[in-house]
């Protein structure tokens, strides 16, 4: 696969999702070469994978015909220049870059390395899926785990866990929803050690069709006790009709810390889960869960993001999207953008299925992601897709500091890219312009 990549260095004024006029910048565009490709349909990064000395990031495209129909592929590139670095590809039929991650160092050579999710790969039966793990220097293969049974689609989803079992080195989660639609299982998502590839945990949803691992990410140490702990979704629950519910487990015992459910029936809670890290400073590590189908009456399908509070589980945060936009589909903890000490958030908001909303209107939105203040609540910035069906925030991701200012950038995926397109991803960074000399970003922000 071949990607087309674009340098942009202009600065831009979009309207965030609060309505506030700020500056963003995007540093890089990556394009699939081929339609259908679904070319960002996974992001990540936040890391230094080649010894360069910049974070740099990974974009998945699940059916990319690299090696066979849909065998899938994912591909790095350097965040100091947006040059590819290099590409894994999947067998045929693997779909592999459904979902990717980078963790701090897997193989002990020092450097960051890369997980990709295979859910249809066959071995050890048919679409039992696979979590490939690949060093970050030059993508060579280092291991592969697989699902128990066929239709497990092991690999659905991945994330970088932090150190679980406190050992000192990196573990990742990876979820396998057993979502086949004629034989469904609970679902499961297992926590592995990055370094040996050992079971460290298994989490079983609580009952069939609920999809359990959809969803998975390292939600840091939430209850303070030195170890860092995951938390998995489950937006298919039964009890409720798909309210959907989301589980934190404890990284030191296993044991559940907090289980939360939507609201109501279809709201699909869990669809997105995320660490924040401390949002209120008080010592313990937040969490946010997406439900991208909660209506907001008379509305539809707005859908809604809660930041709750690692120490007590109480809603810290508490935003909904405009009609139709599915906000909450994706969620990502970036770190801190805005240089005020405190790690911010960003979430996707890709689908407008219209037009459902309003005598005759046409669907003419381009939503994307928007991007929080921790610290307030408050929308940093917002960035949209360039087409209406461009699916931009269907997936979000860390960057990492890819241009060196200082502060945390945003990764975000649009693997639809105008139907059926070849999807593309972006990366982009919060300009911080003092036009006053007071030290300070306009309109307010933190130090330059």
């Amino acid at each position: 696969m071949r990607v087309a990549i674009v340098r942009l260095m202009f600065v831009v004024l979009v309207i965030t999702w609060s309505g506030t006029a700020v500056a963003q910048e995007q540093l890089y565009g990556f394009v699939g070469d081929s339609n259908g490709d679904d070319f960002g349909f996974s992001v990540g990064g936040g890391y230094d994978l080649d010894g360069e000395g910049s974070d740099d990031v990974i974009v998945g495209a699940r059916r990319d015909d690299n090696n066979g129909t849909s065998s899938g592929s994912a591909r790095t590139f350097v965040g100091a220049t947006g040059i590819a670095h290099c590409t894994v590809n999947g067998a045929l039929g693997d779909g592999l870059g459904t979902s990717v991650g980078v963790a701090p160092d897997l193989d002990g050579d020092g450097g960051a390395d890369i997980v990709a999710g295979s859910p249809y790969s066959d071995a050890p039966a048919g679409a039992a899926g696979s979590l490939v793990f690949y060093s970050g220097d030059d993508c060579a293969v280092l291991d592969t785990v697989t699902g128990d049974a066929a239709k497990d689609h092991l690999g659905t989803a991945v994330a970088y866990a932090g150190d679980v079992n406190n050992h000192g080195s990196p573990d990742v989660i990876v979820g396998a929803p057993e979502d086949d639609f004629f034989d469904p299982g609970n679902g499961y998502a297992r926590v592995i050690s990055g370094t040996t590839r050992a079971v460290i945990y298994t989490f079983s949803g609580a009952a069939v069709s609920d999809r359990f691992g959809t969803s998975v990410a390292g939600a840091g140490d939430v209850d303070g006790d030195g170890y860092d702990d995951v938390i998995v979704g489950a937006p298919r629950s039964g009890t409720g009709g798909q309210s959907g519910y989301a589980v934190v487990y404890s990284g030191r015992t296993g044991a559940q810390l907090y289980a939360l459910s939507g609201s109501v029936a279809g709201d699909q809670f869990g669809t997105s889960v995320t660490g924040v890290g401390d949002v209120n400073s008080d010592g313990h590590d937040d969490f946010a869960v997406g439900a991208p189908y909660e209506d907001i009456p008379p509305n539809q399908d707005n859908g809604r993001v809660r930041v709750y509070s690692g120490a007590t589980g109480a809603v810290l945060y508490d935003h909904t999207g405009q009609p139709g936009v599915h906000f909450g589909y994706s969620l990502a903890g970036l770190g801190d953008v805005d240089k005020d000490g405190v790690p911010d958030f960003a979430v996707g908001a890709p689908l407008f299925f219209g037009p459902p909303f309003g005598a005759g209107a046409k669907a003419v939105y381009n939503f994307g992601a928007t991007v929080f203040s921790g610290a307030t609540g408050a929308a940093l910035y917002s960035v949209t897709g360039t087409n209406p069906d461009d699916a931009l925030g269907f997936s979000v991701g860390a960057a990492g500091d890819v241009n060196g200012d200082g502060s945390a950038d945003l990764i975000a995926g649009a693997w639809q890219f105008s139907t059926p397109g070849p999807g593309y991803a972006r990366v982009y960074a919060l300009a911080c312009t003092d036009n006053d000399g007071d030290g300070y970003g306009n309109p307010g922000l933190a130090t330059c």
